[in-house]
């Protein structure tokens, strides 16, 4: 789904798709709001994202 990973610039009406896909996952902690995140997931297997 490449068009959720893209941004669109209003003022010219482009899109601008990604070229990598990153995922973060929020976490409530008692040091406050913590979001690791997994960079280039598209080159990773389900067993190497859960590493």
């Amino acid at each position: 789904y490449p068009m959720l990973n893209s941004s669109f610039i209003e003022e010219t009406n482009e899109v601008i798709l990604k070229g990598s896909h990153n995922i973060g996952i929020a976490m409530a902690t008692a040091h406050g709001l913590v979001v690791p995140n997994i960079k280039k997931v598209q080159s990773l297997s389900i067993l190497e994202i859960t590493k």
